[in-house]
């Protein structure tokens, strides 16, 4: 196994093996996942955090949620002697597509658990964004997104899902 000061460099499976053991947080949780270097394929085994995603299905207490971020920075620190970003997304807030960064996140992440809505959800953010112009690109090893046209000044491009029935499901 590849190490770092005595510390497993995460993988995808391992971090998998070590989310299924948060069964209580889980609970309440509809999907964990990484993006960032890791889910990208350019981790640096000396200096890349881990970055984590949380979806919930509805918001959950400020406690609720300060201790999923606990228990997964925690994981990070004993387990693989790093640091840990965590954000959180409801089911709602997630379908808002509030920024660029989640359109890479549901194209380029990886999810480590997840309750069968989430996957659904990201295919469907992909194909809005592509149905919208969007081209999925590569620049220096980072996904982006970018539009595959001259934009007019001004113009906006809004991202935005409406409910669907199998998100319920």
């Amino acid at each position: 196994m590849n190490r770092v000061n005595n510390y497993p460099i995460p993988t995808i499976e391992s971090l998998k093996e070590d989310i299924s053991a948060l069964k209580e947080l889980l609970e309440k949780t509809e999907a964990v996942g990484v993006t960032g270097s890791l889910a990208h394929g350019c981790f640096k085994k000396w200096t890349s955090d881990i970055d984590f995603f949380v979806i919930q299905r509805v918001s959950v207490s400020d406690k609720e949620r300060d201790e999923m971020r606990s228990a997964l920075q925690k994981l990070a620190w004993e387990r693989y002697g790093r640091g840990a970003d965590v954000l959180f997304y409801t089911l709602r807030g997630l379908k808002a597509i509030p920024s660029w960064y989640t359109v890479i996140m549901a194209s380029d992440g990886v999810l480590l658990h997840d309750k069968g809505r989430v996957k659904k959800i990201f295919h469907r953010i992909v194909s809005l964004a592509q149905k919208k112009g969007l081209v999925h690109k590569f620049y220096d090893g980072q996904p982006v997104w970018e539009m595959g046209r001259p934009m007019k000044p001004g113009e906006i491009i809004s991202l935005k899902l409406e409910d669907d029935e199998n998100d319920q499901r």
